[in-house]
């Protein structure tokens, strides 16, 4: 099984993210595979010189989107725990100490 999938995902992209949109699909059960290679790359990549057949397309983009979303949750969470300043290497002030105002008397 392991071995199909490895064959599967390569034919479907030389790409990183191609293969991984796939695989999301799969793993998502947005893509029913057959366990046929011929059948399962049509289903995905469309018909031979007709990519519009396939859904190979749409599964990139809804990869794209979830990531994106990931993307974005996982640096909200990092912003409101102070993590992004961490990380970034940003000294922070803590919220009950204001930042002292300089006087020119």
């Amino acid at each position: 099984m392991k071995d199909y999938l490895l064959k599967l995902l390569a034919r479907c992209s030389d790409e990183n993210f191609g293969q991984e949109a796939v695989e999301y699909a799969i793993l998502q059960g947005h893509v029913q595979l057959s366990w046929d290679l011929e059948t399962d790359l049509r289903l995905i990549m469309g018909q031979p010189g007709q990519p519009e057949t396939g859904c190979y397309d749409k599964l990139c983009a809804k990869y794209r989107t979830v990531t994106r979303q990931h993307t974005e949750t996982l640096v909200g969470l990092y912003e409101s725990s102070g993590l992004m300043a961490a990380i970034l290497g940003v000294p922070t002030l803590p919220a009950s100490n204001p930042a002292p105002v300089m006087r020119h008397d």
